[in-house]
């Protein structure tokens, strides 16, 4: 794949994060176009678990 398809694909390339917590329900999601890792390490300082997985 070339370089400029590869930008394409990126720019149409989004995420969806699952933050995870220990209850049954407690479940939180998010759909991002962009990662912030500020998000992610702060739900990871409030002992959450962290699904990423990238959606087109």
């Amino acid at each position: 794949m070339s370089e400029i398809e590869l930008e394409n694909t990126s720019e149409k390339l989004r995420y969806r994060l699952f933050f995870l917590g220990e209850g049954d329900n407690d479940i939180e999601v998010i759909e991002v176009s962009d990662l912030d890792f500020e998000i992610v390490k702060r739900h990871l300082k409030c002992g959450k678990n962290i699904f990423i997985s990238g959606i087109n």
